[in-house]
């Protein structure tokens, strides 16, 4: 996996290394950002992602204050 810029899409093989880093050491924070949007979000927190990191989706949406409402919802 690498780094990107903005937009770019959601790698799902981070959901398997999030439950690792979070079954080796739970105390740790984990964050997941790149392509992170109402499709995966679900996925991201049940993998025990500690923070969902999202630019593109809420700020290309028509309304940037739904969009971060609704997946904050989730």
């Amino acid at each position: 996996m690498k780094p990107g810029l903005s937009g770019q899409e959601f790698q799902p093989a981070v959901l398997e290394k999030v439950t690792e880093i979070k079954r080796a050491a739970p105390e740790v924070i984990v964050m997941v950002d790149g392509g992170v949007n109402l499709n995966n979000i679900k996925s991201i927190a049940e993998a025990g992602a500690d923070i969902a990191l999202s630019g593109s989706y809420i700020f290309n949406a028509g309304d940037p204050a739904k969009a971060y409402a609704d997946l904050s919802n989730v």
